[in-house]
């Protein structure tokens, strides 16, 4: 059984003949006009040319032609998120209580933010200067009036 070496050797010993003349001819003939029809055919021969400032969407889809699929499928999915993202979001709102986090926060919290816009409001000329009436503070209570009785979970 003969193994690849031996294979490349007598390979090696093998002489090599030269390809007929007229055969070189019309190889080079064929590659030439494949070469001249591929420039044709390719976005990318005429974005070299003297319009490739003039033409940023043919930069562009040069660019875009040049990458693998894979990369430009992924570039799709991006935009489609964000594309979806953009429009089923909700727009931010400004105020606390217009988000609903009033229940989130503590009241010390409230008041202090009340404060803090009172001063802001009253540093910017906005609002007239006067004392803001203190709130007495209710303890947190039951959301209900209804109070169930505890039951024992081991029956």
């Amino acid at each position: 059984m003969k193994t690849p070496d031996d294979f490349e050797q007598q390979l090696a010993r093998t002489p090599r003949r030269a390809a007929p003349p007229e055969w070189r001819a019309d190889i080079l003939a064929n590659a030439h006009a494949a070469a001249a029809a591929r420039r044709l055919e390719s976005p990318r021969s005429r974005a070299d040319g003297p319009s490739r400032a003039h033409s940023p969407l043919l930069q562009l889809w040069v660019w875009l032609t040049g990458i693998s699929p894979a990369w430009r499928a992924l570039a799709a999915v991006w935009a489609v998120c964000l594309t979806v993202n953009h429009f089923t979001s909700s727009p931010p709102t400004g105020s606390l209580a217009s988000r609903g986090d009033r229940g989130n926060l503590a009241p010390e919290q409230i008041a202090a933010a009340r404060a803090q816009r009172a001063e802001l409001l009253q540093l910017a000329g906005l609002v007239e200067t006067r004392s803001p009436e203190p709130q007495p503070a209710r303890p947190p209570g039951p959301r209900s009036g209804l109070r169930r009785p505890e039951r024992s979970s081991f029956g």
